[in-house]
């Protein structure tokens, strides 16, 4: 069963030459840190609601691994990964003795209306452009919404020197199909 290093945590938290170094949220009292293990960026905290959270990502990915566990026993409570944020595939929840009392598909709704996943969409966007949005480096912002009763993914990639991409460009693309629909270029606010 896979339970949380809160030895770990808590001699990060210790080792912290100024306190003022913690990172605290008021509306979520919590508390964070990370640290590198090898490719991964492992972020660990401690959540006002009775949860340790480890989250785990890649470095350069828009994927991470969630785990809460409970505050007394350490278990874990839950698990999901996430694509920028947006909660993808099969999430899970655990009783204090390690047995699965919920799942929840993420993908489902999409399933339901025949609709590519974010997943699928990535496939079809190395395979046609050569761009890998599963890297945050070229990924700015994947959203999907309807219009006159057809479903749209709206992919916005980052400028790409490197790719001789010197602009943002707005990608879109049947949702249901991954045939691609336009190209413009993009850009952002703020």
């Amino acid at each position: 069963m896979k339970t949380f290093n809160v030895q770990k945590f808590e001699e990060s938290i210790d080792s912290r030459k100024n306190k003022a170094e913690k990172v605290t949220n008021k509306d979520y009292r919590m508390e964070r840190f990370s640290y590198e293990d090898g490719n991964a960026v492992i972020t660990l905290g401690q959540q006002g609601d009775g949860y340790y959270i480890e989250e785990i990502k890649e470095k350069n990915s828009v994927y991470k691994t969630v785990f809460l566990y409970y505050d007394d026993t350490r278990t874990l409570s839950y698990e999901g990964v996430y694509f920028k944020d947006t909660a993808i595939g099969i999430h899970k929840k655990y009783s204090k003795e390690g047995k699965i009392v919920e799942e929840t598909n993420h993908d489902a709704e999409l399933n339901d209306k025949k609709i590519l996943t974010r997943t699928e969409m990535a496939k079809i966007m190395k395979q046609k452009f050569s761009i890998n949005i599963e890297k945050e480096d070229e990924l700015w912002l994947m959203n999907l919404y309807e219009k006159d009763g057809e479903f749209i993914w709206r992919i916005v990639c980052k400028a790409n020197a490197k790719k001789g991409i010197e602009v943002n460009y707005a990608y879109k693309f049947n949702a249901r199909t991954g045939e691609f629909l336009s190209k413009e270029p993009f850009e952002m606010e703020g």
